[in-house]
C-alpha cells in the first residue's frame, strides 16, 4: 500500500471523500427542522411562492438560502433537500483540508487530516443541518487554498495558475463572508502573516516579493493598530462609521471596557466553549495536535508560522478578544486546520515506530490510522446517521449548544384538526409555520421576555402591539376571552426564561392537553374551545418517558409546615395521565427517598391517585421533589405518562 503513488492517492481520497458523504447524507432528512434553520428554508419557501423578500433583517448566511431556492423549486420542500447543500459543501471541505494539508506538509498528512475531518463528531453534525456553518467551512478553507497558492507557491505553481488564484481569492473571500461575518478572521490572519513576513524580509536574504510583504506589513500594523490600542481605535470609530454599518464598527473596533468587565468576572468563558469542541469530539488528541505543532515548527517552520497565523491567532481572538457571542460552532473553520498537526504528528510518529523495518516502512500510514482509531467516536456518530433520537440534544451539548425538537408529527396531528376561524399559537412561530403549511404572519408568537442588552438581563417587553398578541399575560389572557377556538403549540420554550409565569399559568389551568399529538413529548399542543369549558385539576404539564431524553422532571419544591409534620404518615396525591403499570412512575424526596405512583382508575383522560409517605423522609420549610420514568417497565403499551399536577392532601 504505497500511498505516495498519485493513483493510489486518488483511490484513497476518493474513498475518505465517499465514507464523508455517506456519514454526512444518511438520514439527513429525518430530523424536524432545528429553530435557527427556519431563517433559510421559509426564506427560500417564501421567495418561490412569491409571498416574500429574499433579503430582510437577517442576512447571515443568504448565500446558503440561493442554493435551497433551486432544490426546493424541482425537487420539493422538505428537510432533506434544505440540508443537502450542508452535506455537499462539508463534504468538499474534507477535499479542501487534503489540498491544503498537501501544500503545508505531504500527502500522507493530507490524507490522514482528510480521513479525521471526514470522521469527525463535530463537523458531521454541522454538515447535515440547513444552516450556514457547512458553507462557511468550505469558503474559508478555498480561500486559504487560494491565499496560499499566491503567497507561499510551490514548484508546479505557474505564474497563470498564481495569477488566477490572486484574482479568485477576493471573489471566494466575499462568498465565505455572505455565508458567515467570521470570514473577517480571514483578514486579520493575513495581516499577522503580512506582518511578520514583512519584518523577516529585513533580515532574510533573497527574501521573495519582500517590497511586497513590506507594504502588506506596514498596512496591516496600521491596521492592528487601530484595532487593538484603544486610543487609535476610539478616534478612528466615527470615521469608520461613514463607509461601515455601526454594528460592524462596533464588533471590529473591541470595546475596552466591556472586555476589561468580562476578564474580571469571567476569563476563560469563550476559551472553555471552544475548548470543550477540541476535548470533547477527539478527546485526548489534543495533546498529539501539541506535539505536531511543536513538531512542525521545527521541521517545517514556514507552516508553523502560517498555522500560528491562520489557527492559533484566530483562536485565541475568540477567546478572548471578539468572545461575544461564544458557540462551539463558531469553531467551524480553525477545527479543520487543528486536524493538520495532528495529522502530521501520526504520520511522523508512525514512519519513527516503523524506521528499523524498511520493507513495512510504506504501511506507516495505515499504522497512523489504526493508532488513532480509538479517538473516533463511532458509536455517538453511529447514533447520529442513524437518527436514533429525535428531541433534545442530538449530539453532547459541548458540540453544539442547541436541542431538538419534533414539530412535524404534532403539526400533522393538527392539520385536520384546524376549523376556519381558529386561532394558532407557537414558541416558535416560524417551525409552525412551515409545518402547517402556513404564512407566518398567521401564528402569534407566545414569548413574553426579551433580553435587555443595557440590563443583562431578560425584562418584559416594553412597547406592545395593538393588534392581538401574546407579548403580555394580558395580551394572552384577552385572546382566551375573545377567541372561541385556538391551539398552542409548545416546545421547551414555554418553562424557559423567555415565558412570564403568569402566562404558563395560564396554559396550564384553561387549556386543554393533547396527549396523543407528540410521539416524544417535546412538542405540546394545547387547545381552547368556549363549547367545552375550560381544563380542570391540571397545574403543569410533564411528559416523561416518551423520549430517552426526558426520564426525569426538574426538582419541583413543596413548603411544608412544623404542624403538618406531626404525623407518623403525609398523604400526597398525583394528578396523571397514561400510567399503565404500579412500577412505571415515580418520585425522589429530598434526594433521599423512592416511591411509585400508583395507576389512577379512569383508563382514559386524567385521573387522581394518593401515596402516604413516612415523614421522617420530609422536613420543615421546602421539600423537593422530582418525578421519574422506570425505563425498564415493561407492562407500559403507551410509553411514558404525563403528570398534570401533584401536592399534599393534608390527610
Amino acid at each position: 500500500m504505497n500511498l505516495q503513488a498519485p493513483v493510489k492517492n486518488h483511490l484513497w481520497l476518493g474513498g475518505i471523500l465517499l465514507l464523508a458523504l455517506f456519514l454526512r447524507l444518511i438520514g439527513v432528512g429525518d430530523l424536524s427542522f432545528w429553530v435557527d434553520e427556519y431563517v433559510h428554508v421559509i426564506r427560500a419557501r417564501d421567495v418561490i411562492q412569491g409571498n416574500g423578500p429574499l433579503f430582510n433583517e437577517d442576512n447571515n448566511g443568504i448565500l446558503l438560502t440561493f442554493f435551497i431556492i433551486p432544490l426546493f423549486k424541482f425537487f420539493g420542500m422538505n428537510e432533506w433537500t434544505a440540508r443537502l447543500p450542508s452535506v455537499l459543501f462539508g463534504t468538499a471541505s474534507v477535499g479542501m483540508v487534503y489540498l491544503i494539508g498537501k501544500r503545508l506538509f505531504n500527502k500522507p498528512t493530507a490524507l490522514i487530516a482528510a480521513l479525521l475531518s471526514g470522521c469527525s463528531l463535530y463537523l458531521i453534525y454541522w454538515s447535515r443541518l440547513a444552516r450556514n456553518y457547512a458553507i462557511f467551512e468550505f469558503f474559508f478553507l478555498l480561500c486559504l487554498l487560494l491565499f496560499l497558492i499566491y503567497f507561499k507557491p510551490q514548484k508546479l505553481d505557474t505564474k497563470k495558475k498564481r495569477n488566477l488564484a490572486l484574482v479568485s481569492l477576493p471573489i471566494t473571500f466575499i462568498l465565505s463572508l455572505i455565508s458567515h461575518q467570521l470570514s473577517f478572521f480571514f483578514i486579520l490572519s493575513a495581516g499577522l502573516y503580512f506582518l511578520l513576513k514583512g519584518i523577516s524580509s529585513f533580515w532574510t536574504k533573497n527574501a521573495e516579493n519582500k517590497n511586497l510583504f513590506r507594504v502588506l506589513g506596514g498596512i496591516s500594523a496600521l491596521g492592528f493598530a487601530v484595532m487593538f490600542i484603544p486610543a487609535f481605535g476610539r478616534l478612528m470609530q466615527n470615521s469608520m462609521q461613514l463607509i461601515l454599518p455601526e454594528r460592524i464598527v462596533k464588533w471590529v473596533i473591541p470595546n475596552w471596557e466591556r472586555l476589561s468587565s468580562l476578564m474580571a468576572e469571567k476569563p476563560l468563558e469563550a476559551f472553555n466553549v471552544y475548548k470543550d469542541v477540541i476535548l470533547y469530539d477527539y478527546s485526548y488528541a489534543w495533546i498529539i495536535a501539541l506535539g505536531g505543532l511543536v513538531w512542525t515548527f521545527i521541521k517545517k517552520p514556514q507552516t508553523g508560522v502560517l498555522l500560528l497565523c491562520f489557527l492559533i491567532f484566530p483562536f485565541l481572538l475568540m477567546s478572548f478578544i471578539f468572545r461575544e457571542p461564544s458557540l462551539p460552532r463558531y469553531l467551524i473553520y480553525l477545527y479543520p486546520l487543528y486536524l493538520l498537526p495532528i495529522a502530521f504528528a501520526l504520520t511522523e510518529g508512525s514512519k519513527l515506530l516503523l524506521f528499523k523495518l524498511p520493507k513495512v516502512k510504506k504501511w506507516s500510514p495505515a499504522l497512523a490510522v489504526l493508532l488513532f482509531l480509538p479517538f473516533i467516536r463511532g458509536s455517538e456518530i453511529k447514533k447520529l446517521v442513524q437518527v436514533v433520537q429525535k428531541d433534545n440534544f442530538i449530539v453532547d451539548s459541548k458540540l453544539s449548544k442547541w436541542s431538538f425538537v419534533n414539530w412535524k408529527d404534532p403539526a400533522e396531528y393538527l392539520k385536520p384538526l384546524l376549523q376556519e376561524g381558529d386561532v394558532i399559537l407557537a414558541t416558535v412561530p416560524k417551525a409552525a409555520a412551515w409545518y402547517l403549511d402556513k404564512p407566518e404572519t398567521e401564528i402569534i408568537w407566545f414569548r413574553q421576555k426579551e433580553y435587555d442588552t443595557e440590563k443583562k438581563g431578560y425584562v418584559d417587553y416594553k412597547e406592545l402591539p395593538e393588534k392581538q398578541h401574546a407579548y403580555s399575560p394580558e395580551g394572552f389572557r384577552n385572546i382566551l376571552n375573545t377567541q372561541k377556538r385556538g391551539w398552542f403549540l409548545a416546545d421547551y420554550y414555554l418553562d424557559n426564561v423567555l415565558t412570564h409565569p403568569q402566562a404558563k399559568t395560564l396554559v396550564y389551568q384553561n387549556l386543554h392537553y393533547e396527549k396523543e399529538a407528540s410521539p416524544d413529548g417535546s412538542v405540546r399542543l394545547f387547545h381552547w374551545d368556549h363549547s367545552q369549558g375550560w381544563e380542570k385539576d391540571q397545574q403543569m404539564v410533564v411528559v416523561l418517558g416518551k423520549s430517552p431524553a426526558r426520564h426525569f422532571s426538574k426538582e419541583y419544591k413543596i413548603p411544608l409546615k412544623k404542624e403538618m409534620l406531626q404525623k407518623t404518615q403525609t398523604e400526597f396525591f398525583f394528578v396523571t395521565q397514561g400510567i399503565d403499570s404500579a412500577r412505571e412512575a415515580y418520585f425522589f424526596i429530598n434526594k433521599k427517598g423512592k416511591a411509585y405512583i400508583p395507576p389512577h382508575k379512569i383508563k382514559e383522560g386524567k385521573g387522581r391517585s394518593t401515596i402516604k409517605i413516612k415523614t421522617s423522609f420530609l422536613q420543615e420549610g421546602e421539600n423537593t421533589i422530582q418525578i421519574g420514568y422506570d425505563s425498564n417497565v415493561l407492562q407500559d403499551p403507551d410509553k411514558g405518562f404525563v403528570l398534570h399536577g401533584m401536592g399534599i392532601t393534608g390527610k
